[in-house]
Order: structure tokens, then sequence, then C-alpha cells
């Protein structure tokens, strides 16, 4: 499993590409943003989202960096309104813009 901070990363490009809440999906930006290969690519992308459904409905707990992982997945039920993962995964699919999106 990938650390927290690279997760963390992730899912900040995927959601809040512009520091605000916006999904974009767009794989090329994501692996640019990144700087990684297309093969490492849904490797980062899955374990980043497993990471954050492993934590969506958990309290703050443990290291510094894994309590600010885990208000930011509070973060994302909250800006995008869903309580459900999988409405959340739906919602962020269908608001996806981009005409490369990474598969998850």
């Amino acid at each position: 499993m990938q650390d927290i901070v690279t997760s963390h990363r992730v899912l900040i490009q995927l959601f809040y590409s512009s520091g605000v809440c916006r999904v974009d999906l767009g794989s090329l930006r994501l692996r640019n943003s990144l700087g990684c290969n297309a093969a490492d690519l849904p490797r980062l992308v899955r374990n980043a989202l497993e990471a954050a459904r492993e934590r969506w409905h958990v309290t703050p707990r443990g290291s510094e960096k894994e309590q600010r992982f885990i208000r930011f997945v509070s973060a994302l039920r909250y800006d995008f309104g869903s309580p459900n993962w999988e409405d959340f995964l739906r919602y962020a699919r269908s608001e996806d813009k981009s005409h490369d999106p990474v598969s998850f």
C-alpha cells in the first residue's frame, strides 16, 4: 500500500485540482502533476481511493499525517454532499469533464 501523503496528493489532484472543490479525473494532467508514468497511474489512483474509502467515516486518529488525511476525506464528504462512498464516486464520474478520465 502506498503512503498516506501520496494518496492525499492523488486525491487533491482529482477533486481539488485548482484549489477549489472541482472534479478533474484527467489522466494526463494527473500524471504530469504527480510526475509519474502511465503504467503507475491506475495503481496510484486505486490505492488512494481505497485509502479514502477505508477512512470515509473515521474520526481523526493516528499520526499527524493520518489525521490530516482523515480530515481531508471528511471534507470530500462535506464538499461533495455524499454521505455514501458509492454515491460520491458516481457523482465524481458524472461531474468530470475531462477527455481522458482515470478509471476506478
